[in-house]
């Protein structure tokens, strides 16, 4: 049977030429730490490096591995499903992914947790917002980004924008033929967004991308925004 994937049609999210509706929530702090959610005033990585030093790598690592199949569960999904959700965003962090010390190899606890997440979605007929929330360098100076220095690097160096559009073409890949997940790129600046759309989706191929508008409310700084896409929409 053909998979249904969401389309957009003018200023609505359709499946099988019929409009839908998404009611959904996200889920923070689960695979990005943001510390006004946590109660601990830095960012991701120094949260993560503070247990590490206290307690050891093994022991962290089998923490968080416990931690991240235990905060969300399949009883989670199901009432989720019995109250009308249909869509989860979750925030993630692309240290998830990638280690500054070898970025040229994705770690393979990436795709194992959102497969372990997307396993979930689909039982439960619910969409995958996955909203890259933290880049190399960071996308804004604040902690929730997983930054360290408070200067939003990410736009001063190329080497990390390629880095995450490598991430994503990696992603979409894997998921290309499962139709549960519509992507968030979570850092927007037009020139990016635009690169990004251009290389991502052939890679996806029925992917959407939802992209925020400069400024919150601003889509005339985008140089190529495709108007009649039906695999973007621009909120």
């Amino acid at each position: 049977m053909k998979q249904e994937f969401i389309k957009v049609a003018g200023t609505e999210f359709t499946k099988g030429n019929k409009p839908i509706l998404f009611r959904g929530l996200g889920i923070g702090s689960w695979l990005n730490l943001e510390h006004f959610m946590v109660g601990i005033p830095s960012p991701d990585n120094q949260i993560r490096t503070s247990i590490q030093n206290c307690f050891g790598e093994k022991t962290v690592e089998k923490f968080f591995d416990s931690f991240i199949h235990s905060f969300v569960t399949d009883k989670d999904f199901a009432f989720l499903q019995e109250c009308g959700v249909n869509v989860v965003r979750v925030p993630f962090n692309y240290r998830l992914f990638i280690d500054d010390e070898n970025p040229e190899e994705y770690k393979p606890e990436g795709l194992l947790y959102f497969d372990y997440l997307m396993e979930l979605c689909e039982k439960y007929q619910i969409y995958l917002l996955p909203d890259l929330h933290a880049v190399p360098g960071g996308q804004n100076p604040d902690w929730h980004s997983d930054n360290n220095t408070g200067v939003p690097e990410f736009w001063h160096y190329k080497v990390f924008r390629d880095q995450i559009v490598s991430l994503w073409k990696y992603i979409a890949r894997h998921y290309a033929d499962r139709p549960q997940t519509p992507v968030n790129p979570g850092a927007g600046a037009p020139g990016f967004l635009s690169r990004l759309r251009r290389l991502l989706l052939p890679a996806g191929r029925e992917k959407i991308i939802i992209a925020p508008p400069a400024g919150g409310h601003d889509f005339s700084l985008f140089r190529s925004r495709p108007k009649s896409d039906p695999r973007c929409f621009w909120r």
